[in-house]
């Protein structure tokens, strides 16, 4: 552990440096773990129990980094919990430790200060939710990870309860309930299984996982005691054009199939004919109620959603006793889909359209047919962004996309427009009105032109409108989100803040607020508390 415990030298100023560095955070959002979502539905198992047990517990902040961990941190003065560490990426502690060695002063953590020898731990995302175990009874909240390009594994660990109890200051704050260690108690955490590739260090062997498990798993309940976790197999180094990816269904408490063994709970992708790359189950899962009005922790799901890297957007339904795929979206020319879709129903009630949003290839792509000088131009690889409309009662699916090269440049001469390699660099979201507003739906894209602004480009928020009840096409707006690439974008009260790394020597990395654009959700912006040093 690094053993940070939250103390700053000097007292609480803003810029104050520790000696102590968390590694890199690369492709990894925070996740808070707080109090237990309340269910509001009835329609699973009483969660009302669970709920008051843990409705203090302490909350904490997960994050995965290039240390090879997942660290849980305070969220009341940034001192670090609890750290976790994948048994199959254990190797990579000696790859550090053996780098320090040959050079403290240059490699501090290990790392050897070029991009291209970066040794990755977790790089991906973390996904949380109250689960019901029937082998108990009872509902814990268990923390999915996957690796991204650190490493082949899926895991699932039990963090009902994993705060021992702190003094901060003048203030005591109690561990959470049930906190134990062995026969005295419950433990802060617990393992509860761990699938890799390889079935390295004592893991469960999936051979059909990617060499990278990129794809975020998606949770949701199907029925009172069917959990449900979907997860794309990820990304294969060496996949050819035959290779079909899979969809991966399991149990989410035991990692068991969900429907009765592995090939009732796999599906497995079609390859488009001539697409840029091989297919891969890239993208983040989705999963969700299609005639829900909104997101809740406790809907029954009916639906989930995988994009491929052959241009599919996928529909992957229960049939009896397997799972089954339908093509929402076939792109005609292969093009690669690296991020998930954003997901709505509309109106709020009664939910009559499932409304998609979703683009085509990704800033970050290796493959110079997806990233290289040509793209944006005729004959080869365009970028687009669309928005899909399926009619419930019909199934009827309408379908828009707009080229990225085609998008007026807000900051240029009228007709002017982005550049040709302008490329989407984060998942979209996708806003839904109030049953009583005259106000359409909306979705936002973060997109980056390299040449928008000399030598460091511009990253600029789109912005598409459109009505489901007449759909044919969206209109678009373009806002301009600030010089250099950003690393995503996020709501802060009724403001759009995009993250940027600091531009040219001693520039440091800030959030943006983006200029002209609000969204009228309510909520206001809050100060910094505490802050972890970054290598």
């Amino acid at each position: 552990m690094l053993g940070n415990d939250g103390n700053i030298p000097g007292g609480n100023t803003v810029g104050t440096v520790r000696p102590l560095q968390l590694g890199s955070v690369l492709n990894s959002t925070p996740a808070v773990i707080g109090s237990p979502i309340r269910f509001g539905l009835n329609q699973l198992h009483e969660h009302s129990s669970f709920e008051g047990t843990y409705g203090s517990r302490h909350t904490l902040v997960w994050i995965g980094t290039s240390d090879g961990s997942v660290a849980g941190f305070d969220l009341i003065d940034g001192a670090e919990i609890l750290r976790l560490i994948p048994p199959n990426l254990l190797s990579k502690q000696v790859e550090l430790y053996t780098n320090f060695s040959a050079n403290p002063v240059k490699n501090p953590l290990g790392q050897s200060g070029l991009p291209v020898d970066h040794i990755f731990g977790v790089a991906n995302s973390i996904r949380f939710g109250d689960v019901w175990d029937s082998n108990i009874s009872e509902y814990r909240t268990v923390m999915f990870i996957s690796e991204g390009p650190g490493g082949n594994g899926i895991h699932a660990i039990d963090l009902t309860h994993p705060y021992p109890g702190r003094t901060i200051g003048s203030d005591t704050y109690p561990a959470d309930a049930n906190y134990g260690y062995g026969a005295t108690g419950d433990p802060p955490f617990k393992v509860l299984w761990s699938k890799t590739a390889d079935g390295a260090a004592g893991t469960t062997q999936l051979s059909g996982l990617g060499d990278e498990t990129w794809s975020i798993p998606a949770l949701g309940a199907t029925a009172a005691e069917q959990w449900i976790l979907q997860v794309g197999a990820g990304y294969e180094e060496n996949a050819g054009n035959s290779n079909n990816p899979e969809v991966y269904y399991f149990n989410p408490v035991t990692g068991a199939p969900f429907k009765s063994n592995l090939a009732n709970s796999t599906v497995s992708l079609t390859n488009d004919n001539a697409p840029y790359v091989p297919n891969n189950s890239f993208a983040d899962a989705v999963v969700w109620q299609d005639d829900s009005s909104s997101f809740k922790a406790d809907n029954l799901v009916n639906e989930s959603v995988q994009a491929d890297l052959n241009g599919h957007l996928w529909s992957i339904t229960g049939s009896g006793t397997s799972m089954v795929k339908t093509a929402l979206v076939t792109l005609g020319d292969g093009d690669p889909l690296y991020f998930p879709p954003a997901v709505a129903g509309y109106p709020n009630y009664p939910v009559e359209y499932a409304m998609y949003t979703f683009s085509t290839g990704s800033f970050y792509a290796q493959n110079e047919d997806i990233s290289g000088a040509d793209i944006g131009t005729t004959g080869n690889f365009i970028p687009k962004v669309f928005v899909s409309i399926k009619e419930l009662a019909s199934g009827t699916v309408a379908t828009d996309s707009i080229a990225l090269t085609n998008l007026s440049d807000p900051d240029a001469a009228v007709g002017n427009t982005l550049g040709d390699q302008t490329q989407v660099i984060a998942p979209p979201m996708i806003f839904t009105p109030d049953a009583d507003s005259p106000l359409d739906p909306f979705a936002l894209f973060l997109v980056y032109d390299p040449f928008g602004a000399p030598c460091i480009g511009i990253s600029y928020i789109v912005r598409l409108d459109f009505d489901p009840t007449n759909f044919s096409s969206f209109s678009t707006t373009v806002y301009e989100a600030g010089e250099g690439m950003a690393g995503g974008f996020a709501l802060a009260g009724e403001n759009v803040l995009v993250s940027q790394s600091g531009v040219g020597e001693g520039e440091e990395a800030r959030l943006v607020v983006v200029p002209d654009l609000t969204i009228p959700v309510g909520g206001a912006a809050a100060d910094v508390s505490w802050w972890i040093e970054l290598q």
